[in-house]
């Protein structure tokens, strides 16, 4: 642990490492992978930690995309969200495993990366396309540990 002095008297404590992935995320992680595996006829952890993470983006890019002007549409996938027990869904949008915040940090850092300028439509397909990659990556990397476990 490291401790940092602050101000006279006052300290603060940080330990060192990162905090565990919710047991949530595994299990739906291999729920999908039961799923995902029978459809790809395979059970290398790669293609389908990579085909899990597809799908979870897929979801969350959907859900970004929805319009919240259509009241019929929105009450429709909420009731798809909180009526199944698609592990897909799960991994997308479950707050313990807290997928939207990684997509909404990667957003947050396109806005930065171009100093809050206003973007053109295509400018926003790219970037979307940049951010899906990335975040594809990144939870790819994160099921294959899981399936590996």
């Amino acid at each position: 642990m490291n401790q940092h002095h602050l101000l006279p008297g006052l300290t603060l404590t940080v330990a060192g490492g990162r905090p565990a992935r919710p047991p949530s995320e595994r299990y739906a992680v291999i729920a999908a992978s039961n799923i995902v595996s029978g459809e790809l006829g395979t059970d290398k952890s790669a293609p389908i930690a990579r085909e899990i993470a597809r799908r979870v983006v897929n979801e969350l890019i959907n859900d970004l995309s929805l319009s919240r002007d259509d009241e019929l549409k929105c009450a429709l996938h909420e009731l798809r969200l909180t009526s199944t027990d698609d592990p897909v869904l799960q991994l997308a949008f479950c707050p313990a495993i807290d997928t939207v915040e990684l997509l909404i940090a990667l957003r947050l850092e396109g806005v930065r990366d171009r100093y809050g300028r206003y973007c053109t439509q295509a400018e926003r397909q790219i970037e979307m396309i940049q951010i899906r990659k990335l975040l594809e990556k990144k939870l790819s990397d994160r099921y294959v540990k899981q399936l590996r476990k």
